[in-house]
């Protein structure tokens, strides 16, 4: 995914950023069932400041620009302001694996 690509190559303080969706098997463990329509944004950021300093980068407002209009947004009429649920964890382990991801 080309815009991802982008985060990673252009934003240092963006820790981590995945994309996802729904896994539509019948045998996906997901309780209660996922929106099959849903993309999830999975981030962290060095601080506050990045978070901030990502949503004003041209990767993020250049991707808003050309997708905006499929996202529900927190402003009505707008395509630039996407509705987030965010939360903001300390992390204390983890890990990512190439495996995790498809393509």
């Amino acid at each position: 995914m080309d815009y991802v690509k982008a985060v990673k190559d252009k934003e240092p303080e963006t820790y981590m950023y995945t994309v996802s969706f729904a896994d539509e098997s019948p045998d996906s463990p997901a309780i209660p069932p996922m929106q099959l329509d849903a993309v999830t944004y999975n981030s962290a950021w060095k601080d506050h400041d990045a978070f901030v300093a990502h949503t004003k980068e041209p990767v993020y407002q250049e991707f808003l620009k050309a997708h905006g209009d499929l996202f529900v947004q927190a402003i009505p009429g707008s395509t630039m302001h996407p509705y987030m649920t965010t939360s903001v964890l300390k992390r204390l382990a983890g890990f990512l694996r190439k495996e995790a991801f498809v393509g």
